[in-house]
């Protein structure tokens, strides 16, 4: 009986250990909105067609009256339109292509590349930094 309950034990420990080790590792590494101001890039939030959630308050980095896109055959477009006001943030999107309007000195282009946004925010003097937002 002792034998039983010990080969019992033994395989409920493997089998949780199994399970945990199996466990897939999330595909999004989420990076908080301080932490961008010292990284060449970073993951700020998820996009959809018609929704975005940001990971922090995002109003200094969205300011820009001049909004470049690229639609999905590659071509930019250079639009204005809507308002940033903070997250949620007022923005339109039109089949694949995003289009936001800040208010400051920093260039936005807004790229959408398969299942991932990438936003290039050109900050002068030669640093320029990526943020990217995941499909939901």
């Amino acid at each position: 009986m002792k034998n039983i309950l010990l080969l019992l034990v033994t395989v409920t420990l493997f089998a949780s250990c199994s399970k945990e080790e199996n466990t897939p590792e999330p595909m999004v590494e989420t990076v908080e909105v301080d932490k961008c101001a010292t990284l060449a890039s970073c993951i700020i939030g998820t996009w959809s067609s018609d929704s975005m959630i940001y990971q922090g308050n995002m109003t200094s980095l969205l300011n820009q009256s001049t909004t470049f896109t690229y639609n999905s055959d590659g071509t930019r477009v250079q639009t204005i339109s809507g308002t940033v006001v903070g997250p949620p943030t007022t923005y339109s999107v039109a089949g694949n292509v995003l289009t936001i309007t800040s208010l400051s000195t920093n260039v936005f282009i807004f790229n959408i590349v398969s299942d991932v946004l990438v936003i290039e925010d050109d900050l002068g003097g030669g640093f320029i930094r990526y943020f990217y937002y995941s499909r939901i």
